[in-house]
């Protein structure tokens, strides 16, 4: 099984591709480094979606993905593609 990770560099190159979408989204870790997820804050269903789209484009070439968590629409775990 392969583990994911998205470190503290990786949190500030999501917040700066969100800031140049113009998306006023903040977004946080949940655990040490979010290998339990991904929190955001503050959002629409637009600009939920857009940030979906933004940070699976960018983990895309780190062969991750996020999906959204059942009991938390805000909260968002990484996948990887790999097997």
């Amino acid at each position: 099984m392969t583990s994911c990770v998205i470190h503290f560099g990786m949190i500030n190159e999501i917040k700066t591709l969100f800031k140049e979408n113009e998306l006023n989204v903040g977004i946080h870790v949940v655990g040490g480094c979010s290998c339990s997820g991904i929190k955001l804050d503050a959002i629409t269903k637009e600009d939920l979606e857009m940030s979906i789209d933004i940070m699976n484009v960018y983990l895309k070439g780190r062969y991750m993905y996020v999906v959204q968590d059942e009991k938390d629409e805000s909260v968002f775990h990484p996948k990887t593609i790999l097997k």
